[in-house]
């Protein structure tokens, strides 16, 4: 007896997108616990001395999707480092300009000394980048993806 086929093309294709839909959004969820817990990472570790509050200010992060914002840290103002603050933010949708296609976590350190203190050897963004790649292939793996 020869097997014949009951669904639809319409329905394979519906199916199909909703999978890819949700396994992006899966992506996504799992790209902003990410975020959270490098941003945190980076602000309670950083071993720098901080005398204006404006390079923790500066420290944040965004998932975006194909160019679009879908989460965006706050950046919250330290010891007064409403500069820090201002241009963390900046820093960080200029760089999203740079990322159209795809999804991308970017996490910032938007003061432009952030490379001279790190250089030095002083924790800004080097343990949050450590911990994100710890995290991230976990993550993916209970995705299967």
């Amino acid at each position: 007896m020869p097997v014949k086929r009951t669904t639809t093309d319409a329905q394979i294709s519906r199916y199909i997108e909703e999978r890819t839909a949700a396994v992006r959004q899966a992506c996504i969820n799992n790209l902003i616990y990410v975020g959270e817990q490098a941003v945190r990472e980076a602000r309670q570790r950083g071993r720098y001395k901080d005398r204006t509050g404006n390079l923790r200010s500066s420290i944040g992060y965004c998932v975006a999707d194909n160019g679009k914002i879908v989460r965006e840290s706050s950046f919250d103002v330290v010891s007064g480092g409403g500069e820090g603050s201002r241009d963390g933010a900046a820093f960080l949708h200029r760089l999203v300009s740079g990322h159209s296609s795809g999804i991308a976590l970017i996490i910032v350190a938007g003061m432009e000394y952030a490379a001279y203190v790190e250089a030095k050897n002083l924790n800004v963004l080097d343990s949050a980048e450590q911990l994100a790649e710890r995290l991230l292939p976990k993550l993916f793996e209970k995705l299967k993806i």
